[in-house]
């Protein structure tokens, strides 16, 4: 019975994956994003190696920079360990449905559905989003480069383009009204978008390729800031989503905690900012508390503390804390028998680079209090 559930789990639980649905998003998506990604087929004639290789590797040749990018970013590593561990565990129609996100080349599906697949099959890689049968796309036309011409494709410019694998469809998995994964329709009901302000703006600045997210300190201060102020009671601390133009953070993964305390740690304060949610074989979804942050909205958390007391206010960035907390912990569990040796060590080893991945993205001090509220500095 373990094990039935342990594999219902896995189903209900990669359910959000399942229901992505390009074509249902915007019609010109979905006829760039066919997933798989068909075979490239044979390299049109006189394309020698490396120009008609689909291998990243190959690609940074020339492409130096973006590929070092690219290399050291979450698209690289979404065939991870994490993913990879649990995968074993389904059959080939869900493992595709899983890999169209994660790994959306039909080339590298076959080599993960092999009976002895690669350890690393490149994620979301430069063929995955630039090559469409042996055609290469990108922002802007080049009409002669070593692949032949490069076509213009509007969706490059455009957050339509990032929306197959980082929005349900209205069918997808929804809980208490809202979609586990609603990142595109966070950002086109925001300012943001009315401003013309697209995810290439925030997440491919100037063309970059390292796609940083809330597992980035200096991305995550760039939409997150905190302001502490001291007051002659206490001290208040503001949190405010002044730069992400989705939730933040927009996934149930990550979980960003607020501490205040005075020095001596005899008064302490916590605000948690999540989406915190639990899952049970029996029941299915359960919603505990979404404490996040819209679009340019703050929150409070307020400290009484003596005037003549110091304090400290860190702000702790989690990325992972679901898949640490929750997530491996239960694969671990009850996959035991479902998926190999080596994919339990997979699992072992996810949850250990997830609790690896916790920061202070802030930390700021206060000194006694004055006559009248100031402002305390990191």
């Amino acid at each position: 019975m373990v094990r039935a559930f342990g594999r219902h789990f896995m189903l209900v639980a990669t359910a959000w994956l399942m229901a992505l649905l390009p074509s249902a998003i915007h019609g010109d998506v979905g006829a760039y994003w066919t997933t798989p990604i068909p075979e490239q087929g044979p390299a049109p004639p006189g394309r020698s190696w490396p120009v008609s290789s689909l291998d990243a590797a190959d690609c940074g040749l020339c492409h130096r920079r973006q590929f070092e990018e690219w290399k050291g970013s979450w698209h690289a590593r979404a065939t991870s360990a994490g993913v990879l561990g649990q995968i074993e565990a389904f059959d080939d129609d869900i493992r595709t449905m899983c890999l169209n996100c994660h790994a959306p080349r039909a080339e590298q599906q076959a080599a993960l559905l092999a009976a002895s697949p690669p350890s690393d099959v490149g994620g979301i890689d430069c063929a995955g989003c630039h090559v469409r049968s042996h055609r290469r796309f990108g922002p802007r036309d080049r009409p002669s480069t070593p692949h032949g011409a490069v076509q213009a494709e509007p969706l490059f410019r455009s957050s339509e383009f990032c929306a197959p694998c980082h929005q349900f469809t209205p069918e997808g998995v929804a809980i208490n009204g809202k979609l586990l994964e609603n990142t595109f329709e966070e950002w086109r009901s925001s300012r943001y978008a009315t401003d013309g302000v697209t995810c290439q703006d925030c997440h491919m600045p100037e063309g970059t390729h390292r796609f940083r997210g809330i597992h980035d300190a200096d991305m995550l201060r760039r939409g997150l800031t905190l302001e502490v102020t001291r007051t002659p009671d206490g001290i208040v601390a503001t949190l405010t989503n002044q730069g992400a133009g989705h939730a933040l953070p927009t996934y149930i993964t990550p979980r960003i905690r607020l501490l205040a305390s005075n020095l001596a740690r005899t008064r302490s304060a916590e605000l948690v900012i999540q989406r915190s949610m639990d899952w049970q074989p029996r029941t299915g979804w359960r919603e505990l508390a979404d404490t996040r942050l819209l679009p340019d909205e703050a929150r409070h958390l307020r400290l009484a503390i003596s005037p003549d007391d110091a304090a400290r206010v860190r702000l702790v960035v989690e990325p992972d804390a679901d898949y640490h907390d929750r997530v491996y912990p239960y694969l671990i569990e009850n996959l035991r028998g479902e998926v190999s040796e080596a994919g339990l060590a997979r699992l072992r080893n996810a949850r250990a680079a997830a609790a690896a991945s916790p920061y202070t993205a802030y930390e700021i001090r206060c000194g006694a209090a004055r006559r009248t509220s100031y402002r305390c500095e990191p």
